[in-house]
């Protein structure tokens, strides 16, 4: 069953790194993203996905709204911003869509399957995926500022493909008519054939089950149900 686990993040010294590029990875003109959080009460900006100087930020701003930046290699230039309309619900569990085609123009934001977007920047130039660190709820130092508080599962991140997300028959794929996570397949391929380059059921991506390869535990992030509510006895994740 997918979404039965989450990785609790506590909001100070908890999070994840990986200290070089993810493996086979690219600068492109696309990607998708689908994640379930459920977010804790915070005013600050929370970090969900970072790559190093945050040329791509995915995030929780400080009123609770998803937000991806991406930032192409002269190191400055916005070519992509994306955000939720309305607010996630804190102590909830939310899901989020997102993707773009910036050679085409085409942008998704869909928050718990309704669509959501509001586009800020969108230019026809490449995000430069690769950087020498990715870090998963803080940055690659895990300053405590921007550290997220709360749970995330099923992070699926594809930056080698876009998905129109405005085609129901696509968001199905990640979330059911009932509002569940759905099956992903053992690697993040089964929406679209291809693995994602990072893919984790639990939101730890440790032992990440896409091809980008395994992050690093700071801190003790604890395992606990998921949006599909299965009920665990609370463990550190590398004690499971």
């Amino acid at each position: 069953m997918a979404g039965e686990f989450a990785t609790d993040f506590d909001g100070t010294n908890d999070y994840l790194t990986r200290g070089s590029d993810l493996a086979g990875n690219a600068d492109k003109k696309q990607f998708a993203i689908s994640i379930w959080i459920r977010p804790g009460a915070s005013a600050r900006n929370r970090y969900m996905a970072v790559n190093q100087n945050s040329r791509v930020l995915f995030s929780l701003l400080s009123d609770d709204k998803g937000s991806f930046v991406g930032i192409n290699s002269d190191g400055v230039t916005t070519v992509v911003s994306l955000r939720t309309t309305t607010p996630t619900t804190e102590d909830a569990w939310n899901h989020i869509l997102m993707s773009a085609n910036l050679a085409t123009g085409a942008s998704h934001v869909y928050l718990n399957d309704t669509e959501d977007k509001n586009e800020i920047a969108l230019v026809d130039s490449t995000i430069e995926f690769t950087r020498n660190t990715w870090s998963i709820a803080s940055n690659s130092v895990g300053t405590a500022s921007i550290t997220f508080l709360g749970a995330i599962s099923e992070f699926y991140f594809n930056t080698a493909e876009y998905i129109n997300f405005s085609v129901e028959s696509n968001r199905r794929k990640f979330i059911s008519a009932a509002g569940k996570p759905v099956p992903l397949g053992p690697d993040g391929s089964g929406p679209t054939g291809t693995a994602a380059i990072i893919y984790a059921p639990d939101g730890n991506p440790t032992v990440n089950q896409g091809t980008g390869g395994p992050f690093t535990e700071n801190g003790a992030p604890v395992r606990i149900a998921g949006p599909n509510k299965r009920t665990v006895n609370a463990a550190l994740i590398s004690g499971v």
